[in-house]
């Protein structure tokens, strides 16, 4: 049966599991997945070495009676004490035992708050803990955030597993301060898997972007200015475009200046960039044209974008004669009144297929 559902469950969720030879358990051990959806309990199931015991909520358990009678397990009413004494035992014969810290699925999209229970059992075995962290089910229909983000039945689905550690506790404390610290702590570590999970490769913002589009809905609003707002979609659109036209002025630089006011354009601009993986150097124009220098000199800018109706109405003439002489120094006005309606086709076509950056 199990075979049976690995395989659905790969084809259809795309699932992969990252690390997980890190699952070897040797001596007391508690498996601590974030919880994002209903579907979490299937995947773990399907996929964590046999032989784990699941701590199941009593109220599920008599539920999902049926279901559970397949998995080894234990039924524990978290408003009893003695519940985490049954935990403690099994942990302490050494049998693997997959605890959520957080005892219920999150309603914002990143971990909730961690209960003390979780610690008490680390208190009472000195367990080794295995983060499991998901990506992925948060964005299905089996979630808690359909009012949030844009969710679909199938998405990709992966699981990352972390380092196994110890947690060190502390001597001279009292007990439920000593529980609160390592649910603190325990907390922490999973917010450090967490990030390892999403960002197991270099960051391209422009990626993230458009991964944030396909999370909330290519028409929702992703940037306003005194003016107007746009969609992910517009906004999305406008950075390919730029991207095309920036390629062949930023290929040899790092480092990029922007010295613009806080609009659509900005961002767009920011989108271009990224696209390549450029960084921008973000001059804030109230800082004076020493401050400015000198900021161009430690970033090792070559040269900076800018707007000449930004420059205009900030008054800022006497910086660009000052920049002029030290960088090159590019309007945007001019790259705009450069695109052509094939690089406005292109643009479509790049946003259409969700071309990532290299």
């Amino acid at each position: 049966m199990r075979s049976i559902l690995q395989l659905f469950l790969k084809w259809m969720f795309r699932f992969c599991l990252i690390h997980g030879e890190r699952l070897k358990f040797t001596g007391p051990a508690v498996v601590m997945p974030n919880h994002v959806s209903f579907l979490d309990a299937v995947f773990l199931y399907a996929f964590l070495p046999r032989g784990v015991v699941y701590v199941v909520n009593t109220r599920i358990a008599q539920r999902f009676s049926l279901v559970l009678r397949f998995c080894n397990h234990i039924a524990i009413d978290p408003l009893n004490p003695y519940s985490l004494k049954k935990i403690v035992n099994v942990v302490k014969t050494g049998t693997p035992v997959v605890l959520f810290p957080e005892g219920r699925i999150t309603t914002t999209g990143g971990l909730m708050k961690v209960y003390d229970g979780i610690g008490f059992v680390v208190q009472k075995t000195g367990a080794t803990l295995y983060p499991v962290i998901f990506t992925g089910p948060e964005r299905s229909k089996f979630s808690r955030l359909q009012d949030k983000v844009k969710t679909r039945w199938f998405p990709k689905v992966q699981l990352f597993v972390g380092n196994p550690l110890q947690v060190p506790v502390s001597e001279g404390k009292s007990a439920r301060l000593l529980k609160r610290e390592l649910s603190n702590r325990i907390l922490e570590l999973m917010q450090e898997v967490l990030f390892q999970a999403k960002h197991r490769e270099p960051v391209n913002l422009f990626n993230e972007v458009l991964r944030a589009a396909a999370t909330h809905g290519v028409n929702k609003i992703a940037a306003g200015d005194i003016t107007q707002q746009v969609s992910y979609r517009t906004l999305l659109t406008a950075g390919y475009v730029l991207a095309r036209k920036f390629a062949p002025l930023v290929k040899e630089e790092e480092n990029v200046g922007v010295l613009l006011p806080n609009s659509i354009g900005h961002v767009a601009a920011l989108l271009g960039l990224f696209y390549w993986g450029k960084t921008p150097a973000i001059l804030n124009f109230s800082a004076g044209t020493r401050n400015i220098l000198d900021c161009a000199e430690t970033a090792n800018l070559k040269m900076i974008f800018t707007s000449r109706l930004f420059i205009e109405k900030a008054e800022l003439t006497g910086l660009i004669q000052q920049l002029v002489k030290h960088y090159r120094v590019l309007y945007l006005e001019d790259i705009k009144a450069s695109v052509s309606p094939v690089d406005k086709v292109l643009g479509l076509f790049s946003y259409l297929t969700r071309r990532q950056g290299p």
